[in-house]
Formats: structure tokens, sequence, C-alpha cells
């Protein structure tokens, strides 16, 4: 099986619940993580927000997406309905999923994300319904979880300056100097306070 992880560092780094992260959280820690990401030796890909990442995933096919974020980043996908490309919708985006592909979303808190619909993206919360979304089979687990570390062929890591706490981002590339120096160079220009696109 072949599977592409994107990591959304809100998962980690959500600056609207930072004071609830250690509580709630369970202590996840990102470093660990990044290390073991890292160590597979495999073509890492870092946007600012995260429908920048949908044109390397479609640079090939994967079994398997998962998706390591607060939100769920995926909507029910009615007939009828206009779904619209942004940083909430992408994974509704990408081709020939509902035949080839399944979606797997780890949340860091089931509560914050999942329970009270923080991390739901739909614009109408409504009961999770995976055979509404488009992918062979949808699935979403807590923390770090259920991932097969052996089968990921790439990696996406996405900045999400609205919902990122801007000092722990700036430590972590800084931790993995110089191999994020170019990225580093960009936390420069972005502006923290403005979302890229409404959901």
């Amino acid at each position: 099986m072949r599977s592409y992880l994107s990591l959304d560092l809100d998962f980690f780094f959500n600056k609207f619940f930072s004071d609830e992260s250690h509580a709630i959280y369970m202590g996840h820690d990102i470093y660990p993580f990044m290390n073991k990401l890292i160590s597979l030796n495999k073509p890492i890909d870092i946007v600012v927000s995260h429908e920048d990442l949908v044109p390397y995933i479609k640079k090939d096919t994967y079994d398997k997406i998962y998706n390591v974020d607060f939100h769920s980043d995926i909507v029910h996908d009615i007939e009828g309905t206009k779904t619209h490309f942004n940083e909430g919708t992408w994974a509704n985006f990408i081709p020939d999923t509902e035949i080839n592909t399944e979606f797997q979303w780890n949340y860091p808190s089931k509560i914050l994300s999942y329970d009270d619909g923080h991390g739901i993206c739909d614009e109408y919360p409504r009961k999770w319904c995976t055979k509404l979304m488009p992918y062979k089979k949808v699935t979403r687990v807590g923390g770090l979880n259920k991932i097969i570390y052996s089968d990921i062929e790439r990696i996406g890591i996405c900045i999400s300056p609205y919902w990122s706490d801007e000092e722990k981002c700036e430590e972590l590339f800084t931790y993995y100097s110089p191999m994020f120096n170019k990225v580093k160079k960009k936390l420069l220009k972005i502006n923290w306070d403005e979302r890229g696109v409404e959901i």
C-alpha cells in the first residue's frame, strides 16, 4: 500500500486552544513525530495553506491519504451542492479517490476536534457520514495511532498560519536547520492573523 501523509502544524500548535493543549492533546510531542518522518527519507512538500498540497498529491496515486490535522479538511459531498476549493475542503479534490483511495483523519483531541465540532469543516455541521465523502473509505483516529510508516511514499507539511502558533512554528523550523532554511525565510513573509481562504 502506498500512502501520502499530510501534516498540518495546527495538530500540535493550534493557537486557539493552546491553554488546553497539555491536558486534552494527551501530551502529543511534534519532535519525535518529525524525527520519525524525516528518518523515512521521503520527499517532503512544505506549503503555507493546506490546499496548496493538492498539486503535490496529484503527482502520483496513493492507496491512502493520512491527514494529521486539528481539522478534518473533508466535507460531505452531496449531489447538487457546490463545494468550494479551500483549506477546509482540499481532500474532496483529489481525483479518483472514491474508487481507489482511503482517507484517514488523525486528530489531536476527540473532544475539541470532533465532539465539540471545532475540527469539522462542513459549513453546516451534521452527523459525520462517510458515505457522503468521496473516498473508498474514510476513518477518523485519535492521536498519531494507526499510521503505517513503512507505506508512506511522500510527506506534506502545512504551516496554516491562521491556526498555528507563530513562535512554535519558528522554533520547529529553527530546530531542523539547515534542512528547512528556505522555510524560515518564508515564515517572515506570512501574515499570521489572516486566513488564506474562508471555509
